[in-house]
């Protein structure tokens, strides 16, 4: 039997609530991400994870697919040992009382707590889109809107003494349901998880804690644990396996805890008043963090009035949590003058303030907002529904002119405006250039990029697209030689020219990068300059040969059209 390995990740939001925490810190490597959602009334405490731990079994293992032994679980599919196995996703209980051969084989370590485990593919080959899951029904209904925390320990083991189970593989998710999920064989369950991590994880010889918190939107009733994505869409990474293409994961202590938290308005202007309420029991008693012996409400929700930052504390039966409340200056907002710009241009409102949240004029709530058009804009800087502060600001667009064309005859380059030219190299304007043509300097040393600009009567310019010229990517020879292929790129026609004559004359050839020969012309000794029509070549890259009688000179060149 094959097994694999898995990871977690965490449903993050932004949230500008300073009492709200989210931070990543270590054990071995813990992994927690704290996030606000909204309102419970169940105590922290209870684990909604029946025997999530598997210390509870009705017997001990003594082979592997007999996750049912584990009171409360399930693989899904319903097939166990002596019927399960290939091919069916069979996910494998694990105890320190059960045999022993299996603790060797899959690599598993000391549980995390107690003395079960549970073990699961979430990779493998050859099989296809072998997949394993674990799965149990709540002790409780999730509620429709409040918080919860997920957290569970993951490992990968040893590696196994025979099965050398050492891949690693994206993707590990858990997913919440209103219904038993179900697995005919050993197929991907098609459903989009709750959590799920999308790099590779590998945790070698130890116990990694994770714990996520998230906001039930369902009703949810049961957990699934493993990969919900198909191969083509998981990543896998080999961390020493010879032969097993496996990842396969250990896991214990599975949680799922209703949250005891504080909600109310964090921020106020001084002179104002908010009220905070506790989730999670419905009797508190208040106190000031600065006077902690002074009981100053007793109910599950209390009114202040702070004169400078606060601290309040509230003791449950169950609890104790804290909740700051941030007291601040009325904010002040300046967008700046009205202004007039050119079609085209973005211009960034922003005025940044200290714990204010944002209403524009469009009803959006980003602290900035990108300007492209005419008229009038507005925001108002809020801080709480007492104290606010708005300004606005008129945006003008002149018209931009259309940007012009440049049309190539070798090294000539000619402007579709007739006036108001100015000719650009590599962006940057070449001094008294303003005709509507250009010639550009042969030979090409380097790169040499080149626009043409034109300005209207409100003073908006629009820029053409660049042609560049190439050092032709001709070799030492033929710059000793004397040889130069211009332009690169180039359109409709190629030049060849020659400082010297070449005696005996010259057979060009070009291919295409497919290799086939598209044109081949021989040119006569008398020729310095030579010209070839590429009228019939495709945009592309070219290879030319050309060809004397003692040398081949090689090189290639564009087309763009």
């Amino acid at each position: 039997m094959y097994k694999r390995e898995k990871y977690f990740v965490s449903l993050l939001s932004n949230n500008r609530n300073p009492n709200i925490n989210t931070s990543i810190m270590k054990k071995t490597i813990n992994i927690f991400v704290f996030l606000l959602f909204s309102n419970t009334n169940i105590f922290a405490q209870i684990n909604l994870v029946p025997n999530g731990d598997f210390e509870i079994y009705s017997s001990l293992p003594i082979n592997a697919a007999q996750s049912n032994l584990a009171v409360g679980w399930n693989n899904v599919n319903g097939h166990y040992y002596p019927f399960g196995g290939d091919p069916y996703g069979s996910p494998d209980y694990l105890n320190v009382f059960g045999a022993s051969f299996l603790i060797s084989s899959f690599g598993a370590i000391t549980p995390y707590s107690g003395n079960g485990q549970m073990g699961l593919i979430t990779y493998a080959v050859p099989y296809t889109t072998y997949r394993e899951y674990i799965s149990t029904k709540l002790s409780k209904t999730m509620l429709l809107g409040h918080y919860y925390t997920i957290s569970f320990y993951l490992s990968n083991g040893t590696g196994g003494s025979t099965l050398q189970l050492e891949y690693g593989a994206n993707n590990f998710g858990i997913c919440f349901s209103t219904n038993p999920l179900h697995q005919v064989t050993h197929e991907v369950i098609a459903v989009t998880p709750q959590i799920e991590i999308d790099s590779v994880i590998y945790f070698y010889n130890s116990w990694h804690h994770f714990s996520y918190n998230f906001t039930a939107d369902s009703l949810y009733k049961y957990i699934t644990i493993g990969n919900f994505k198909n191969d083509a869409n998981t990543m896998v990474t080999n961390y020493g396996s010879i032969y097993s293409i496996v990842a396969y994961y250990f896991i214990d202590k599975i949680e799922v805890t209703p949250l005891f938290y504080i909600l109310g308005d964090s921020v106020i202007c001084k002179g104002n008043s908010t009220t905070i309420k506790m989730y999670g029991d419905s009797i508190a008693n208040w106190v000031d963090s600065q006077q902690p012996a002074t009981i100053i409400a007793t109910d599950s929700l209390i009114t202040v009035t702070p004169t400078t930052t606060t601290t309040y504390l509230a003791y449950s039966n169950t609890d104790t949590v804290s909740y700051t409340v941030h007291v601040v200056a009325p904010p002040i907002i300046n967008l700046g003058n009205d202004t007039t710009l050119c079609e085209g241009q973005t211009m960034i409102l922003n005025d940044t303030i200290l714990y204010a949240t944002y209403l524009w004029q469009d009803s959006s709530s980003n602290a900035n907002y990108n300007v492209t058009q005419t008229g009038t804009y507005w925001v108002r800087a809020i801080i709480d529904s007492n104290c606010f502060a708005t300004d606005s600001i008129h945006v003008y667009y002149n018209p931009s002119p259309t940007a012009p064309i440049i049309s190539q005859n070798g090294n000539v380059l000619t402007s579709s405006s007739a006036s108001s030219n100015q000719w650009l190299l590599n962006g940057e304007a070449i001094p008294g250039d303003t005709n509507q043509s250009y010639t550009v300097p042969l030979p090409i040393s380097s790169k040499s990029c080149y626009s043409v600009a034109i300005t209207n009567i409100y003073g908006c310019s629009a820029t053409s697209d660049t042609i560049c010229f190439l050092p032709l990517g001709i070799s030492e020879l033929m710059k000793n030689k004397g040889i130069y292929v211009y332009p690169n790129p180039a359109s409709d026609r190629l030049n060849l020219q020659f400082r010297d004559a070449i005696e005996g004359g010259y057979v060009i050839d070009v291919y295409n990068y497919l290799g086939k020969k598209v044109i081949s012309e021989k040119v006569s000794q008398t020729e310095a300059e030579h010209q070839i029509n590429t009228t019939s070549l495709n945009n592309g890259i070219y290879i030319y040969n050309i060809t004397t009688t003692t040398t081949i000179f090689k090189g290639k060149f564009t087309i763009i059209k």
